[in-house]
């Protein structure tokens, strides 16, 4: 379920813009290599995210449970986790084509691979220590406060070192 939702909008994004953009836009200086198919694949990883607010919101109005509850929600969840691996995989792959540098397999892929793996390690670090924290505690207002505290923490760490946030997050 979750590859066909997500890549057949990736697929369809990418073709109709290597397909329209270069009729519809006349830049001196933009050529299809480092200009259109860049821009197309960027835009293709984009379109792989759904919007949860459709789903979320009828399963709270309906209070909705059950194995279609659960899995519409773990779809979701996995295509927002695709978008980000997709998205940094492309970065990597369409920068240096964008700067019309040589494309080299390690070089595009050392990075993103990096960012993501850097990202699920702090994220499932962050989950595992919160978990201990939140054995200790008790009553509703200290949980809020250690959750808060933790994402506020997590945040910080992302940003510091320049991971993903929602992937760290999503992890937790």
């Amino acid at each position: 379920i979750t590859a066909l939702q997500a890549f057949s909008p990736c697929i369809l994004t990418v073709s109709l813009i290597l397909v329209a953009a270069p009729m519809a836009v006349h830049i001196e200086g933009t050529g299809y290599r480092n200009t259109f198919i860049p821009m197309a694949f960027l835009l293709g990883a984009i379109a792989i995210s759904s919007a949860p607010a459709a789903i979320v919101a009828i399963i709270r109005e309906y209070r909705a449970q059950g194995p279609v509850t659960t899995t519409s929600l773990s779809v979701l969840a996995l295509t927002d986790i695709l978008t980000v691996i997709v998205f940094a995989t492309a970065m990597g792959f369409m920068g240096p084509l964008a700067k019309g540098t040589p494309l080299s397999l390690t070089g595009c892929l050392t990075a993103p691979l990096f960012h993501i793996g850097a990202s699920l390690v702090v994220g499932t670090l962050s989950g595992w220590i919160l978990q201990r924290v939140l054995r200790q505690v008790t009553s509703r207002g200290p949980l809020f406060i250690s959750v808060f505290g933790s994402l506020l923490a997590l945040t910080g760490l992302c940003e510091l070192f320049d991971f993903s946030i929602l992937l760290a997050a999503m992890a937790a």
